[in-house]
């Protein structure tokens, strides 16, 4: 990944995380995946961007993070979450893509 494609990926990822932010209050983190959360391979984001040769791939990880305020239900949410996730979740992805 080129500086330029790699400044790209970031301002798209604040763009998007700003925007989750504004619906509920959550602080999404910005960075390499493999840094941020853990390294791992053969992900879907690896075969998007090895195989499906597609050009700029993200990885995202909905609520809760490891250490606020609901880590305790780790990657098990009880359902009362569904909605203000996906709220969030839609929320960035359209701001994201409207910024393309």
């Amino acid at each position: 990944m080129t500086d330029m494609q790699y400044a790209f990926s970031r301002i798209k990822a604040r763009i998007g995380s700003e925007a989750l932010r504004k619906v509920s209050g959550t602080q999404y983190k910005i960075g390499s995946a493999g840094i941020l959360l853990y390294e791992s391979a053969g992900g879907s984001d690896d075969w998007a961007k090895g195989r499906g040769k597609i050009k700029y791939v993200y990885t995202v990880e909905l609520r809760p993070s490891e250490n606020g305020k609901d880590s305790q239900y780790a990657f098990i949410l009880p359902t009362t979450f569904i909605v203000p996730v996906g709220e969030e979740t839609y929320a960035g992805v359209k701001e994201f893509l409207r910024k393309s």
